[in-house]
């Protein structure tokens, strides 16, 4: 994690977006956006997950999005996050 370009960009930054996505099994799109501000951790990763890198990023969100999931799939919802 801690070489990757999404670390990297994560740290220069302080942004990140996470997107989740896939088909209903009636076949329409959904899924989740998250963005939010980005801190780099440099340790603690491999004590939160066994297996895993130390390094991770924590994401807070200021901005959640949805679609196909309690929604139109073809109409995003979304709002802002204090």
């Amino acid at each position: 994690m801690g070489t990757s370009k999404k670390y990297r960009d994560a740290a220069a930054t302080g942004r990140v977006a996470f997107v989740v996505d896939d088909f209903s099994e009636e076949g329409h799109p959904r899924g989740i956006e998250i963005r939010g501000s980005a801190e780099t951790l440099a340790e603690g990763g491999d004590r939160i997950m066994p297996r895993v890198d130390p390094q991770f990023i924590r994401l807070t969100p200021t901005y959640v999005a949805s679609w196909g999931i309690d929604s139109d799939p073809r109409r995003p919802t979304g709002r802002r996050v204090r």
